[in-house]
């Protein structure tokens, strides 16, 4: 099921512009992140191999798991004790409901576009990468953007990528990704790829673009 959804979101990324590489960039043997999103959406029943998060009721994949746990230990000892996990895994059902619940909020301020709206904040239920289990939201207080001006979230945003996480939405990337900037939310990608995004300022979208158009020319022509 995995690689059938990868190569899914292989082929509507390919369609797109690349962004440039800061300087040449070895991506071809790289393997490609599965991207959760409004172009690429996760059936009802896509269910990751998961884990409990020690002291919490959330939900991790085993490797992201160790990777976050590293992550919050040196965040602690850098001054950041009141770090807190806020959200992890989410069923496609958690995620409708979450996302439902926005509409109707919206609804009476944007009218027609409420569901447009509510997904740059909550997903579509499919379309939420916390349904792969790689994922997670972590802050120090309540999920608002100014996290980002802390000192906690500013470690956060310079630290992540030496644990294998990326800041999955950055500010100023809502025309690229679909989804407001989002300083609390952190993508397990592995450290390769996480050091690879942080040095070329990418989106996780840019990366795969990136990635895919090496992958295409690599192939043997015709």
């Amino acid at each position: 099921m995995k690689r059938v959804i990868t190569l899914l979101a292989l082929a509507v990324l390919l369609v797109s512009n690349y962004a440039a590489a800061a300087e040449p960039v070895a991506l071809a043997g790289l393997s490609i992140p599965l991207i959760a999103s409004r172009d690429n959406n996760l059936p009802r029943d896509y269910v990751p191999e998961l884990v409990r998060v020690p002291g919490t009721y959330f939900y991790l994949e085993q490797e992201t798991l160790d990777a976050y746990l590293d992550m919050l230990a040196d965040a602690k000892a850098a001054g950041h004790a009141r770090l807190r996990l806020q959200s992890a895994y989410r069923s496609y059902e958690t995620q409708h409901t979450l996302h439902e619940r926005k509409v109707a909020a919206y609804k009476p301020i944007y009218g027609d576009r409420a569901r447009e709206m509510a997904a740059r904040v909550v997903a579509r239920p499919g379309q939420s990468e916390h349904q792969l289990g790689n994922t997670i939201d972590i802050a120090n207080g309540s999920l608002t953007q100014s996290f980002g001006k802390t000192a906690a979230g500013i470690w956060l945003a310079e630290n992540s990528y030496l644990y294998g996480f990326i800041l999955r939405y950055p500010e100023g990337t809502t025309s690229v990704t679909g989804v407001i900037y989002e300083p609390w939310h952190f993508r397990y990608v592995g450290k390769d790829i996480a050091k690879i995004i942080y040095d070329n300022d990418w989106t996780l979208e840019e990366f795969v673009r990136n990635a895919n158009a090496q992958k295409e020319k690599s192939y043997p022509q015709a």
